[in-house]
């Protein structure tokens, strides 16, 4: 009787034993492990939506880039364009001429278009006056001397108007380019002059100051300038 009690004993404390391991067990994966392969899921799940995230906005800031660096390609050669156009545009040129007058307070004596295409001479006042005792400013100064005046180069154009001697009329030949020539007789004070050269720099169209010839500055109320201007074409 003893034995059998004992061995009675020890199999219900076995599976006391077996009892509290599988309780252990279970309390484990459902309390411990599987919160925290839920937790690892979701992470990866976290991980993988920002990373798709994070795909499109990049994908979407290099299309925009694409974008922009294809509209600064296009406003570049708009601009290359409009400043050496393919024809020589002489009402585009009578046209920015006025414009300049206008903001400078010049007035334009005559212009003269030189050249096999430049058309003739087209007189804007009557009231011509011939340039006595002149000072020249041929060679390297400009009308801009004492302004800025830009003579580099972009992408083969002149950059400005701006000082003779830095660009002849071969060399722009040689790169491509065809010149027309104008004459410009103008009258007003010298400051005018400058701010109508100015003026001019600010046109779409590009022109180089080949030369320029003012009055003597104590004939305040007659001083008469005289200009050849280069304008380019393709």
């Amino acid at each position: 009787m003893n034995t059998e009690h004992r061995s009675g004993s020890a199999g219900a404390r076995w599976m006391l034993v077996a009892a509290l391991v599988l309780l252990a067990a279970g309390s484990f994966y459902f309390f411990g492990y599987r919160p925290e392969m839920e937790k690892s899921a979701n992470l990866a799940s976290d991980h993988e939506a920002k990373q798709l995230f994070l795909q499109k906005t990049q994908a979407i800031v290099e299309a925009k880039r694409a974008d922009a660096a294809a509209s600064d390609a296009l406003a570049d050669t708009a601009k290359r364009e409009a400043a050496v156009p393919e024809e020589p545009d002489r009402e585009g040129i009578l046209l920015d001429l006025e414009r300049a007058a206008k903001s400078s307070g010049v007035q334009i004596r005559e212009v003269v278009f030189e050249g096999p295409e430049s058309g003739g001479s087209f007189a804007v006042s009557a009231d011509a006056a011939a340039v006595d005792n002149s000072l020249s400013l041929d060679g390297s100064v400009s009308i801009l001397n004492s302004l800025p005046a830009g003579s580099s180069s972009t992408d083969g154009v002149p950059s400005a108007l701006g000082a003779s001697g830095l660009l002849n009329e071969a060399e722009l030949s040689t790169a491509g380019f065809t010149v027309m020539s104008l004459q410009l007789q103008l009258r007003g004070s010298l400051a005018e002059v400058k701010n109508f050269a100015v003026a001019l720099q600010k046109a779409d169209r590009l022109y180089i100051v080949d030369s320029f010839e003012y009055g003597r500055e104590e004939e305040v109320e007659s001083k008469t300038a005289a200009f050849r201007l280069l304008a380019l074409y393709r």
